[in-house]
């Protein structure tokens, strides 16, 4: 048993371990997500700081410091606080959080602590109480506690027999579930068939057979992993060593065998890396592979296929405490889980701390797999459906409207706003994953567009399949889909032969959709025309050559003010400034009333606004405040000049404007607001819109 200081040598862990502080305090996030900061506020503030669920602790963290010498449980403590403060940084927050008074509360669905510090210098005024801690409890399933305490003690190999049993019953389970998916699909052009007790692996050609096979969702890492060429065909049919493959195939083929199941399929291995024609017909067939296997084995934790997956896992330190409750006593375990899951514990799904998880191929291999394993550096997870369990006994399960669950579980709706945020949500996470081949783009995700496709178009949608999806974006959500922002806007566009500017895949910058915070949008903009140019007839799914939409917009000229950012528009007396995220490099727009000098380096810039916000937040908040129209801003096309009557351009930015009342500086927001309704939306219910096209 851990040595314990008299504070925690009182405290009962059990009932602090039951008290949900979420009926009383709700959750708020803080505003950077990568610094993982969470704080609880009261539901009824005129409640003030009551303690009823909350057991007070060291009056600072100065004070737990002093005691952590020699208690173990205020040193596990004290870990979690210290590595939230890391991750803070030093300033003026940290200053203010190191003099908080420190409480204890438990957790939501699961048994621990969460260590809470309370500003009381803000007094009544605003209560905070910082997440900035928290420890989980978890018992042997032989415990006397198995029964309350759900969480198990991982083994440190994933190999090991108890390890093996909880994926082989996993696997049963689902299968007992949902007993139609069960049939045996269509088998993969090749697919690998293990010998002699996993010592030989042999290539197979059984397209249009029918079994069960694993499909691996691996990285291929910076050095090129074992793969199938034209010189090694042969070879891979009559047979090779399992020992000559890399590890990851080794622990890959070891796992298939031991789930009995008779084939895996591994894209290295089950593709021609050499022939451009093969490797196009399979990439094209994504959705089919992972879709149809019966289970698809996530090395998540391998930076390349030398590494494998199945070998020892990274253990938390943990120490032993006295744990009593309903008559019982005995022990529990007890670790400092990253704060991240302490605050939001369905952040587990996202496994983005894993190798795997920044892969932008590996999106779609999870989205498309009807059961996976992932095997992670700290224990082994099955995803399933909309739940995700874990090897420890901690299950989340998402709502059918999550849009996860939205895209990966063929419940898309029809052509409906939900549907299309749910593709908006998965392109932004996408956008922000990396690539070994730049032209991969948008491969990577057509085996998901193609799903996706087949389940929320269907006969509701265009009828032509080549007219609805276009380079990433779709037909019917082509406005909202057009409000794409660049998170990076100094990194270089990746060029127009691969997607055309209009596109999310022109730049090798992640985006963001700012506008889905918002429900209701009203479009400012007609879509009269769209189509691609697909670099192979056919793979609508797959690379692009170019592409063009022919819209019906209002173009504004807009220029610049000295020592400011934003583009700026005077239109019928009235001013108002446009928020600037440029797409890759930067413009210069002339001075008001002036042409563009391109001596200067200055450039004609023309703003085409897309969509209104009827109700937006900022009105409401700010009644001085308006945000207006969504943004993108185009430049001529120097390559179309003179090629017909329509003006081509190009996208180079996007931005969204904002008018607050502001006499000194001009600046109206009913200006804008009469702007809007009376010009914009006129111009479009009266069909007086301009026509342009961008490329």
């Amino acid at each position: 048993m851990e040595h314990l200081c008299k504070l925690c040598s009182g405290l009962d862990l059990a009932s602090i371990s039951q008290a949900n502080i979420n009926s009383v305090y709700r959750l708020v996030e803080g505003s950077n997500r990568g610094r993982d900061m969470f704080s609880y506020t009261p539901w009824d503030v005129s409640l003030g700081h009551s303690t009823a669920l909350l057991t007070p602790y060291y009056k600072s963290i100065e004070l737990l410091r002093k005691s952590a010498e020699a208690c173990h449980l205020c040193r596990l403590i004290l870990l979690s606080v210290d590595t939230t403060l890391g991750n803070i940084g030093v300033d003026a927050r940290t200053e203010k959080i190191t003099k908080c008074e420190l409480f204890l509360a438990g957790q939501e669905n699961t048994e621990g602590l969460q260590v809470l510090g309370y500003d009381k210098d803000l007094g009544t005024r605003r209560l905070i109480y910082y997440l900035l801690g928290g420890v989980n409890f978890w018992v042997d399933s032989d415990s006397p506690l198995s029964g309350i305490i759900t969480r198990r003690q991982v083994p440190e190999s994933p190999q090991s027999t108890v390890s093996l049993k909880k994926m082989k019953r996993w696997m049963v389970q689902s299968r007992e579930n949902h007993k139609h998916v069960n049939k045996p699909t269509r088998l993969p052009t090749r697919v690998l068939r293990v010998n002699k007790d996993s010592q030989e692996v042999i290539l197979c050609d059984l397209e249009d057979q029918y079994a069960e096979y694993a499909a691996l969702s691996h990285c291929w890492g910076s050095s090129r992993p074992f793969m199938l060429t034209s010189d090694k065909f042969h070879s891979l049919r009559s047979g090779i060593p399992t020992s000559d493959l890399p590890k990851s195939f080794q622990d890959a083929l070891w796992l298939t065998c031991q789930l009995q199941i008779p084939y895996l399929w591994i894209d290295s291995l089950c593709i021609l890396q050499d022939d451009p024609n093969d490797w196009i017909h399979e990439s094209s067939r994504m959705s089919e592979v992972y879709g149809n296997a019966s289970l698809t084995i996530a090395a998540c934790r391998a930076k390349d296929s030398s590494q494998g997956f199945l070998g020892p896992r990274t253990v938390y330190e943990k120490i032993t405490l006295p744990f009593h409750v309903n008559g019982i006593s005995s022990e529990v375990f007890a670790c400092a889980p990253p704060l991240k899951y302490v605050g939001e514990p369905s952040r587990i799904i996202d496994l983005e701390d894993e190798p795997l998880s920044g892969r932008a191929w590996t999106l779609q291999e999870r989205y498309l797999s009807p059961r996976i394993l992932h095997f992670t550096h700290s224990q082994t997870y099955f995803e399933y459906g909309s739940c995700f369990s874990a090897e420890d006994g901690c299950t989340v399960c998402l709502p059918p409207s999550n849009p996860d669950v939205v895209i990966s579980q063929y419940l898309i709706p029809k052509a409906t706003p939900q549907c299309w945020r749910a593709w908006r949500k998965i392109v932004a996470r996408y956008s922000r994953r990396d690539l070994t081949f730049e032209g991969d783009k948008l491969p990577a995700l057509g085996g998901l567009a193609a799903r996706f496709a087949a389940e929320s178009i269907g006969e509701e949608g265009s009828s032509d399949p080549s007219d609805c999806y276009l380079a990433g974006l779709w037909r019917d959500d082509l406005i909202r889909g057009l409000c794409w922002e660049s998170e990076f806007p100094d990194l270089s566009p990746a060029g127009i032969s691969q997607a055309p500017t209009w596109s999310w895949a022109s730049t090798r910058s992640s985006i963001y959709y700012g506008t889905d915070w918002f429900d209701e949008m009203e479009d400012l903009a007609v879509v009269r025309d769209a189509r691609v140019e697909l670099e192979t007839p056919g793979n609508l799914f797959g690379k692009v050559t170019g592409g063009r939409i022919l819209m019906g917009v209002t173009r504004l000229r807009v220029h610049r003010r000295p020592g400011s950012p934003h583009l700026w528009r005077c239109e019928d007396d009235k001013i108002f400034r446009i928020g600037t995220v440029w797409d890759g490099r930067k413009y210069l727009a002339p001075e008001p009333g002036r042409p563009a000098i391109s001596a200067d380096g200055e450039t004609e810039i023309f703003a085409v606004p897309l969509s209104w916000i009827k109700n937006n937040l900022a009105s409401r908040d700010s009644p001085d405040v308006l945000v207006g129209p969504f943004f993108i801003f185009l430049v001529l096309d120097e390559d179309s000049l003179n090629l017909g009557q329509v003006p081509t351009f190009r996208r180079v930015g996007s931005g969204s404007a904002i008018a607050f009342h502001d006499p000194g500086e001009g600046l109206d927001k009913v200006g804008l607001e009469r702007l809007i309704l009376d010009r914009f939306m006129v111009a479009k219910d009266q069909g007086k819109l301009e026509d342009i096209i961008i490329v």
